[in-house]
């Protein structure tokens, strides 16, 4: 799959390590942090992430923040997220009671997000994207010359059109992000939609 079109402007349950057969289930507006942003429980996030979007800014402005998806490696959350209707995404930090503090966000219009993230000397992709009513149900890709292929749960994926997905991959690589000249994305039937989804601008969490 050739992806030379897209641009990187700068996302789930934990999965098991992808290698050659191996199979897994499964911009930003940075404000600073007020000591009062923790989210103690999933079902209030959306609102403290709210505030934390508007703390700072000139004129009040209450977003749109709806809450996909996430997924906690180590001691840190990743969140995939909408904001006014637009993908973004959510790193917060968990403290010794437990509770989570927002260390920053970032959305725009974007069809896909991706990081790779270290925890306790191993990585982890995290891969998110809008599928848009295409049923994603594997991606494959090369890290560090490595292939891997990672099978996607549709059980464990928001049901609004997106898919997100975290696995944990070649820990010898430097990269911080996937090469996309070899990313691909196939459906439930093994058919190569990877241009027909037609992603061209993606960020990172």
């Amino acid at each position: 799959m050739r992806r030379k079109g897209i641009v990187l402007s700068a996302f789930a349950v934990l999965l098991f390590a992808a290698g050659p057969g191996m199979f897994c289930r499964p911009e930003k507006s940075i404000v600073p942090l007020r000591p009062e942003h923790t989210a103690a429980d999933p079902d209030n996030l959306a609102v403290c992430i709210a505030d934390y979007y508007s703390h700072g800014r000139s004129t009040a402005q209450t977003p749109d923040v709806r809450i996909l998806d996430s997924v906690s490696v180590g001691g840190t959350r990743y969140v995939l997220m909408e904001i006014d209707g637009q993908l973004g995404s959510a790193v917060l930090s968990e403290n010794s009671g437990g509770n989570y503090r927002i260390d920053h966000i970032g959305y725009g219009n974007v069809d896909f997000r991706e990081s790779i993230i270290e925890s306790d000397g191993r990585k982890y992709l995290l891969l998110a994207g809008k599928d848009k009513g295409m049923d994603v149900a594997c991606v494959t890709f090369r890290l560090g010359g490595v292939p891997h292929e990672i099978r996607v749960a549709r059980s464990q994926n928001p049901p609004d059109g997106t898919f997100f997905v975290c696995a944990e991959v070649n820990c010898h690589t430097d990269d911080a992000h996937l090469d996309l000249d070899t990313l691909a994305l196939y459906d439930s039937e093994g058919r190569n939609i990877s241009d027909a989804l037609g992603w061209t601008l993606g960020g990172s969490f």
